[in-house]
């Protein structure tokens, strides 16, 4: 038969064993589209250093940074389709255009194209659906 003093140890065990679980579960939040204002389509996503994440949307850049969300629109207004935070560049690809996002002296995002690189040029049709660093060690 189960004393009391059993039945107190197996309570704690029991609510130690739980709480390590509930540790190792992940935080989710959903967002409305409201709450970042842009379209339901998230391609990619990518975290930078400083912790911001930033998403290719189907209606541009979003980057977000644990409150607010900030939207970023490409000059050509395409469908962005992947996002990569490397350095202090944000690498952005989507329909016929690729380039990267920097911050000015202000701390505001500003792109630059890489196409003219591109020496045969961006073939019609042309989607960058994922970006990947080069000989990064």
């Amino acid at each position: 038969m189960l004393r009391l003093k059993d039945i107190f140890i197996i309570l704690i065990i029991a609510s130690i064993s739980s709480f390590g679980l509930a540790q190792n579960t992940p935080f989710f939040k959903n967002f409305n589209l409201s709450k970042y204002n842009a379209t339901n389509q998230n391609w990619d996503v990518s975290v930078a250093d400083n912790g911001k994440v930033y998403v290719a949307n189907g209606k541009g850049l979003m980057e977000y940074d644990g409150l607010n969300w900030k939207f970023h629109e490409l000059p050509n207004k395409t469908t962005m389709r992947s996002v990569l935070a490397y350095n202090d560049r944000i690498y952005t690809g989507s329909f016929e255009e690729i380039g990267y996002w920097q911050k000015d002296a202000k701390g505001q995002l500003y792109y630059t194209s890489l196409n003219g690189l591109i020496n045969e040029g961006i073939s019609t049709d042309e989607e960058f659906w994922q970006i990947v660093p080069y000989k990064t060690g």
